[in-house]
């Protein structure tokens, strides 16, 4: 590590130090990545420039060695960019009137004035809370004005009591908390901080007119927010992602920043699977396996949708019209009794069976309640000979539930039109017709919640 001598940087290159500064922010923020440039402690051109992952979001940073107030009050100008972000590599020393002067310039210019020492205490692993690196998160994308490092241990340390008292809708510490985040914060970072500790403090069972603080008619998780939620840092409060679950969408999940597997996407997964719908699930061939993974962690977020990660196949839950799927082909050849055995052992409804081959195909379909499988298709396999393979088949739950259609050539199950279906839904109906191993068979019903599948699913192999 470079060493730092009483707030300064001992004599370094101008690489080292850029080196120390990169080093020191993405230990503050782990989703960040500081880029180094060509230039130094330049007028108009970034030192660093800062990226968070896949969402497009960056922030440039310019290195000040000169610390004098009024300098940087200076320099504010020359900057060209607003929301960029000004780092003095030496300790600020001002009075208070000093602070407010050089607050209210930053302030004003939208750029966030903070020395190396405060980005050092925005560490969040020198604090004991959940909530440190969200808060560490929102002031290094979102921050603005003038941050000691007296104010940026403030900062943790009050907004995230703020929030957890939202959590158990106690109202001591909340409004300080928002007071403190309006005077830190630009305003899209400001609503999602808020509206996370209003949508808590609904889930920890207090009174939308009881919130300490005036705030809009409609409490939410955004997806800002929830990009919030989900990179913190492992949340374990089954009745908080309990409560929150019936607030989250499919839409908000591809919406936020968030992308791959974390702790807090399966907390929260644990809850969903009655209240996010998707209008189509697919099964794919599972990306490259990560050695460095967690086995623990079975969901992840892809561009594409919600991916679930069982023993050798993955299924990818998604909004995005079938043709806009990634290629990632699984092709299955089910026979008429394997099909079905699996609609025995889930107790599904099959109301049609399409099969056919290179000329022609033949549909066998009821709209009553008799098993297709008894009433019209005793023999047919054999009457139409090894050449007709199952194309596909219409299940559902019972005979007045909207029908899935499960295709086998693609591996893929949905509805009619822009029907959309629960996770549990798909899981329980479609996918099980889709999955040709016992594993990964066993590994579904295992994840799916024991109060809607009592028992392992236990069918043949293709």
């Amino acid at each position: 590590m470079i060493k730092v001598v009483n707030g300064n940087l001992a004599e370094l290159s101008d690489n080292q130090i850029k080196e120390e500064v990169c080093r020191q922010i993405e230990s503050t923020d782990k989703g960040v990545r500081a880029r180094k440039t060509s230039y130094f402690n330049n007028t108009y051109s970034p030192d660093i420039v800062l990226e968070w992952g896949g969402s497009g979001q960056s922030r440039h940073v310019f290195l000040r060695a000169d610390s004098n107030p009024e300098y940087l009050k200076e320099d504010l100008s020359f900057i060209p960019e607003s929301t960029s972000m000004m780092i003095p590599l030496n300790t600020v020393d001002t009075s208070d009137r000093d602070d407010e002067a050089l607050d209210a310039a930053a302030r004003q210019s939208r750029i966030l004035v903070t020395p190396l020492q405060a980005v050092a205490t925005l560490d969040p692993d020198d604090y004991d809370t959940p909530f440190a690196p969200m808060v560490s998160h929102a002031v290094l994308t979102g921050g603005r004005g003038y941050i000691s490092s007296e104010k940026a241990r403030s900062s943790i340390t009050t907004i995230s009591t703020g929030v957890r008292q939202a959590g158990t809708a106690q109202s001591a510490g909340i409004e300080e908390a928002i007071d403190l985040a309006t005077s830190l914060l630009d305003t899209p970072m400001l609503n999602s901080i808020t509206g996370l500790m209003q949508a808590m403090w609904l889930a920890g069972g207090g009174r939308w007119d009881e919130f300490p603080v005036p705030v809009a008619a409609t409490a939410k998780i955004d997806s800002s927010s929830l990009t919030q939620l989900l990179s913190m840092e492992g949340f374990e409060d089954d009745k908080f992602w309990n409560s929150i679950s019936g607030n989250i969408t499919m839409e908000k999940l591809l919406s936020s920043e968030v992308r791959g597997r974390s702790h807090n996407l399966e907390q929260l997964m644990r809850f969903s699977w009655e209240s996010i719908k998707a209008r189509v699930c697919k099964v794919i061939e599972p990306p490259e396996v990560d050695s460095s993974r967690d086995d623990d962690l079975h969901w992840s977020l892809e561009d594409y949708g919600l991916r679930l990660d069982l023993e050798q196949k993955s299924v990818l839950f998604s909004d995005f019209a079938q043709a806009d799927l990634p290629d990632r082909e699984v092709s299955i050849s089910p026979s008429l009794d394997q099909v079905r055995t699996v609609a025995e052992d889930i107790e599904v409804h099959v109301s049609a069976v399409n099969m056919g081959n290179e000329e022609k195909r033949v549909t066998y379909s009821t709209n009553t309640d008799e098993n297709i499988f008894d009433e019209y298709l005793q023999g047919v396999d054999k009457t139409l000979g090894k050449e007709f393979e199952i194309v596909s088949v219409e299940v559902a739950k019972n005979i007045y539930r909207t029908p899935m259609k499960c295709t086998f050539e693609n591996a893929i199950a949905r509805g009619r039109s822009s029907s959309k279906f629960t996770l549990l839904e798909f899981a329980s109906t479609g996918v099980p017709f889709l999955l040709e191993t016992e594993d990964d068979q066993r590994k579904l019903a295992d994840l799916v919640p024991k109060a809607e599948v009592e028992d392992p699913i236990d069918v043949v192999s293709w």
